[in-house]
């Protein structure tokens, strides 16, 4: 439910880089890989970086202010706080129409993201991130907490969203040549909004676990073998309204379209290198999804 907003919910300055990965991808990172994949990679708790501070106000006071902070606590732990706030206060009409060119918006993103790393070369990473989004869109004179009239057409949409991670990876050998590693995804989002007399309401809890094993053959040679799972859960609400005579508003029709889906994979991928000038890749990976069978 939050894929209309696209990437507005990932501040840039949170990024070190971005890898797309155009068509199917590896069958290691999920059955939904097949379409391509977009990599995102946040600053790390690491970084050479200690302090990175970044405001910026544009004529028409459209305001962002975005910090992050990483710390080396002791040899073995580290973590990195990132910041984010930005608002477009101010209502624009540039072809004086009567409505907003724009919604008037206020986000306020907060995450943290720790790592450890022991003397045997066990990683552990982990981390949350949040937010809060608030739009009010409309005619040019419609405020937030204001009713929709005959007269007056009106906007809002909030957001509300958690994720939380673990990842863990455990060398099986002293030059990690072999090792199993571990990786669970927790989201929640919450939206609530209305558009006119039309409302939508949803919620989604999603939860993604992959497990899996690697062994570096030798140079060349390495194959990866895991077992994974997705599960969403998404409960929408539409509910069409009408005016009544005495201008109060009355529901007419409701719909409640969301679903519950679950898929679990098993999958393998074997990979040859020569030097850095062939490399080959092949994978097989085997799923059930409820909805829609192997």
């Amino acid at each position: 439910i939050a894929s209309p907003f696209g990437l507005s919910y990932i501040p840039g300055q949170w990024l070190e880089s971005i890898q797309i990965a155009k068509g199917p991808s590896s069958v290691v990172n999920g059955l939904e890989a097949i379409t391509g994949q977009i990599n995102m990679e946040h600053r790390k708790p690491k970084a050479e970086q200690p302090l990175f501070l970044n405001l910026f106000v544009s004529n028409v006071l459209r305001t962002e202010m975005n910090i992050a902070t990483s710390l080396q606590i002791n040899k073995k732990w580290s973590t990195v706080a990132l910041g984010h706030f930005s608002t477009d206060p101010l209502s624009h009409d540039g072809n004086s129409d009567g409505f907003r060119d724009e919604p008037l918006s206020t986000q306020f993103n907060l995450s943290n993201r720790w790592l450890y790393v022991s003397d045997k070369g066990l990683q552990i990473r982990f981390g949350f991130k949040a937010l809060s989004d608030s739009r009010v869109a409309g005619m040019h004179d419609f405020k937030k907490g204001d009713p929709v009239t005959r007269d007056m057409w009106g906007s809002e949409i909030g957001n509300k969203a958690i994720n939380g991670y673990f990842k863990m990876g455990v060398p099986l050998t002293e030059d990690n040549s072999r090792s199993i590693a571990a990786v669970i995804d927790y989201n929640y989002h919450q939206l609530n909004s209305f558009f006119g007399l039309k409302k939508y309401d949803a919620t989604q809890n999603s939860s993604y676990i992959n497990l899996m094993f690697q062994n570096q053959v030798d140079e060349h040679n390495r194959y990866v073998i895991g077992l994974s799972s997705q599960y969403d859960l998404i409960d929408e609400t539409f509910v069409q309204r009408r005016f009544l005579q005495s201008g109060e508003i009355e529901p007419v029709n409701t719909l409640t379209p969301g679903r519950e889906e679950g898929a679990v994979g098993l999958y393998g991928e074997y990979n040859y290198s020569l030097d850095d000038k062939i490399t080959v890749v092949t994978g097989l990976r085997l799923d059930y999804n409820n909805l829609h069978g192997w």
